[in-house]
Parts: C-alpha cells; structure tokens; sequence
C-alpha cells in the first residue's frame, strides 16, 4: 500500500511575544467567544507551505490571551499576547514586526479575525520576512483544533465492538496491534529524543504542560506505506508537568479517498476539514498502547488501560483543551 515522500522542514524561530492594543474598524455579524477556547487551524499537509494559527481566549472572553501565528514558508513563529477583542462584533486585529531570523530577515505580520460564533473564528493572516512574502491568505478555526469529517468504522468517543468483526478482521487488527506496540519498543522510537533524531518533528508552537501532542514524520506521510508500525506517520505524546514525554499511541494516515479495510471495523478513521471548509487528503486512526484490543482500538484516549500499560503515564487535567480523538473515553 503506497503514498509519497517529502522532505521534513527546516526549524521555526520565535518571535518576541509582544502586547498588542491596536483594533481596527468594527464588522459587522459577530459574536463573543467563549471564555477559556482554544481555536486552532492550520494546513500540515502542504510540502514546505505548512502553517498553523492558534488563538486562545482570556477568561473573560474580552483578549486573545495568547495569538500564534507559524509559517514555515517563512521559516517563523510569532506570537502576540493579549490581543484585545472588539465587544460589539468579535473582532480582533493583531500586526506586529518580525525579528530577522531564519535566514529570511525582517519583516511584519498580521493576523486578522471574527468570532461568527462563540466557538467559530474566521479570519486572514499574511507575513512578510526578508524575501518571503505569503500575500493574504483565509483561515476558518473552531474550538477543539479543528473540525472532523464523518468517521468510518469505530465512532468517535466509543470503544470498538468486537463482536461486529469477522474472525479475519480481528486477526488482521490484532497483528497490527502487536506490531505497533514491537515498532514503540524499538531503539528508533524507544524514547522521545530518539523520535526526534529519526525526523518526528512538533509543530513549533508554545504549549502549557501537562499536555497530549502529536510528532509527525511528514516523510513517512507521503510514502508507499499504509498501516506499517516500521513507518508510521504521527507519534502520540503525554507531556507531565515534570520528566520527558511519553509514548501513548502511533497514529495512522490514509488517503481519504482509499481507506484500508483491513481491520474493518473495529479500526475507527476520522478525516479532517480544512481551514477554508474544505475536506482534508487523508483519513487518521489511533493504536493506543494498551495491553487489550478492545482499548488499543477506542477512538478516544482510554485512560485507564493506559495507565495500566505504561507505568510512566499518569494522567492529570491538562494544561490545555483535549481534543477529538484525545478526548478521555467514557467511563
């Protein structure tokens, strides 16, 4: 089963974190976002175009808390605190320098948003540094990262049922499990630093421990492989308050369009939309590393077998939103 290849990209420098008070004119339809929201968007899919724009919200839903804005085109993240939002409409409007670095130089960027719903920003955001330039380019973010297309097999926030898989498709299921779990004790990926120093790489923006977050390997994500525990394309992480990360789960990609039976269906794929509301090229899954099937497969993060399976793991109420596919499985 075959995908493409691609080189991982160069590394981000960070901007200086700066206060921001201007706000340009109203518009018009807005809302108030919700107090405490993470939006995020962002294309990871685009060789060498890859961005990210993340906004948090203040408690009393009246700033921005925190605005990331990465471009890896530009070989840059940015970041803006305390971006005021206008009351009346939900309007924000945060534009600051760029500090010369990653061989780009100088420049300045902007980002540009309304809240058309408490848990929906719509906005633009455009950069330039040095030579690059990204032109004004639109982005649709909601809470929870991002919004998910129909799932297939498994639905989202469920366990799978077993019963429902023909004794092949528990088999298949089961080898890849086993497999999975072998491919997470191997020296390439035993510990996080190894990961790192096999190309997995974090989309280079600030975030409050403890957290779950995910390493790519945007190489294995455009190769021939489909369900390969030697390849796979996302790594699952738990980041406690003190000590390295751990392994929670591989995550795998397939194309949208040619999703794999194999496992059928206790393999539960989710798609994601894109920023501008289009869907996304490829379908994911989680292969949590427990120690039973039933936990392995749940399209929700199933606490309880994980803390069981990895000593290393405890979990406590994250630092930030979790979301989808992290969310903690139901009781």
């Amino acid at each position: 089963m075959s995908r493409r290849s691609h080189a991982v990209p160069g590394v981000a420098s960070f901007a200086a974190a700066l206060m921001v008070t201007a706000v340009a004119a109203p518009l018009a339809g807005g809302a108030a976002p919700t107090p405490n929201a993470a939006f995020a968007a962002h294309d990871h899919e685009t060789a060498k175009d890859n961005w990210h724009v993340e906004a948090e919200i203040s408690s009393t839903g009246k700033s921005v808390r925190s605005l990331v804005l990465y471009v890896q085109k530009c070989k840059q993240t940015v970041i803006a605190k305390n971006v005021p939002i206008v009351a009346a409409d939900g309007h924000f409007v945060a534009e600051l320098p760029v500090a010369g670095s990653g061989g780009k130089g100088p420049g300045t960027w902007r980002v540009e948003g309304r809240f058309v719903e408490p848990t929906h920003l719509e906005g633009t955001y455009e950069m330039t540094a040095g030579t690059c330039a990204t032109g004004v380019r639109p982005f649709h973010a909601h809470t929870g990262d991002h919004a998910h297309g129909p799932s297939i097999g498994t639905p989202m926030g469920e366990y799978p049922d077993i019963s429902k898989a023909s004794d092949a498709r528990r088999i298949e299921a089961r080898r890849l499990w086993y497999r999975t779990r072998a491919s997470a004790g191997s020296s390439t990926l035993r510990s996080y630093a190894s990961a790192r120093r096999n190309h997995f790489v974090r989309v280079p923006v600030k975030r409050i421990r403890p957290l779950i977050f995910h390493l790519r390997q945007q190489a294995y994500e455009r190769d021939s492989h489909v369900l390969d525990a030697r390849r796979p394309e996302s790594l699952v992480y738990w980041w406690p308050l003190q000590g390295p990360p751990v392994l929670l789960a591989f995550m795998y990609r397939a194309p949208a369009d040619d999703v794999p039976t194999f496992g059928s269906p206790l393999i539960g794929w989710h798609g994601h939309v894109r920023a501008d509301g289009s869907p996304g090229r490829s379908q994911m899954t989680h292969v949590w590393l427990t120690g039973d099937l039933r936990t392995a497969y749940a399209n929700c993060m199933p606490i309880a077998a994980l803390e069981a399976a990895i000593p290393a793991f405890r979990f406590s109420t994250p630092g930030e939103t979790l979301k989808h596919g992290s969310l903690p499985c139901p009781a």
